[in-house]
């Protein structure tokens, strides 16, 4: 009877919590003026190119979070929160520029010119990958993308369905007896991890270590 009771409870806060991207974004930016507080103490970087075969995409989540440092930690997806350690922001602004907002306590840029750096195509795709993995269903870009390069470099990467993040958002923690006991419900929607050369972990990073 607890089984059931709790099986059926999770599938109650599954159907409370599915979430739809397009509408979080739409959120995020109407709470801009609120996020500023918490979005004070980052580092703004600049990222920009001079390709002449590759633009940055932008999608219907405009705005991507990610934290590499919290994903080094524990394997998974986790610390997207605006004031979690480690927290990063990508938004790509036009075709060529791309605000980077970070946290310097555990980034640190190597670039000389830690305000703006210039990328090559490589980390481009990078970037727009990332970008599309954690779009809700649209993309948008200039006449430059063409269909050949999104299908080669971008769409080949399968991405999850909204269900599929909620369903790995759910864990049961079992007891000494082997019985269920407890459900954890840890749920962030971004995919993937986007690794750039020029964003190193500082010193101070490097002495954490997730506590077991």
């Amino acid at each position: 009877m607890q089984q059931n009771h709790l099986d059926k409870l999770s599938n109650q806060v599954k159907e409370i919590l599915r979430f739809d991207k397009k509408e979080n974004s739409v959120l995020l930016l109407s709470m801009s003026s609120e996020l500023q507080y918490k979005l004070h103490d980052l580092e703004m970087c600049l990222i920009s190119h001079n390709s002449r075969s590759r633009e940055f995409i932008t999608t219907d989540v405009p705005i991507n979070k990610d934290n590499i440092f919290a994903k080094s930690l524990n394997g998974y997806s986790d610390g997207t929160g605006f004031s979690n350690l480690g927290f990063e922001l990508f938004f790509p602004i036009t075709p060529k520029l791309c605000l980077f907002l970070y946290d310097p306590k555990t980034y640190k840029i190597t670039n000389s010119n830690s305000m703006n750096v210039k990328i090559n195509d490589k980390d481009i795709d990078k970037i727009n990958k990332y970008f599309y993995l954690n779009s809700n269903s649209n993309l948008y870009f200039s006449e430059k993308i063409s269909e050949d390069y999104l299908k080669k470099h971008i769409l080949s990467y399968e991405k999850h369905s909204k269900n599929k993040i909620l369903e790995d958002s759910f864990r049961k923690h079992t007891n000494s007896k082997g019985q269920d006991s407890l459900y954890e419900f840890r749920i962030d929607s971004s995919q993937g991890k986007l690794i750039l050369p020029f964003i190193k972990m500082t010193e101070y990073a490097k002495t954490i270590t997730l506590k077991t």
